[in-house]
């Protein structure tokens, strides 16, 4: 079995993804995070590098993805940014910086703004469900 990330899932895929494997994985993504949350940990990076798509066999043309993904499961790596957060103190924190991918980012994660990072996280997976939707490259060239 071979595991790649959603960065490289979209590129075998050479353009947007299936809604009904976005709807998948976006599920199988929430729930990760929903459990990260109910522990108070925020993942601060959550992006189409950090989500491994695991189950595959194979290359990764588009007919050999299109045929397999559905069988496969979508997971949550790199923690390296991760925080706990007592949520009984407040969600709001104020950002001392540029924590994650910027492209990714909620607009209130900037230096000095007070923001959620729960909701940050939830942000930061809506966006990459609209990468998915759109096809590899959609909010890179937003930033160019």
């Amino acid at each position: 079995l071979l595991d790649a990330d959603l960065d490289q899932v979209l590129q075998g895929l050479q353009g947007p993804m299936e809604p009904s494997l976005v709807i998948r994985f976006g599920y199988q993504i929430l729930q990760a995070l929903d459990f990260m949350h109910k522990k108070q940990l925020v993942h601060h990076d959550i992006k189409t590098l950090n989500i491994m798509i695991c189950g595959f066999t194979g290359k990764m043309s588009p007919e050999n993805l299109k045929a397999q993904l559905p069988t496969c499961l979508a997971k949550i790596i790199d923690v390296g940014m991760c925080k706990k957060y007592d949520q009984s103190v407040g969600f709001a924190i104020e950002s001392k910086f540029h924590g994650g991918t910027r492209i990714y980012n909620c607009p209130e994660k900037t230096p000095g703004q007070s923001y959620d990072p729960y909701k940050s996280d939830s942000y930061s997976v809506g966006m990459v469900l609209v990468e998915l939707l759109l096809g590899m490259g959609w909010l890179k060239s937003k930033m160019k």
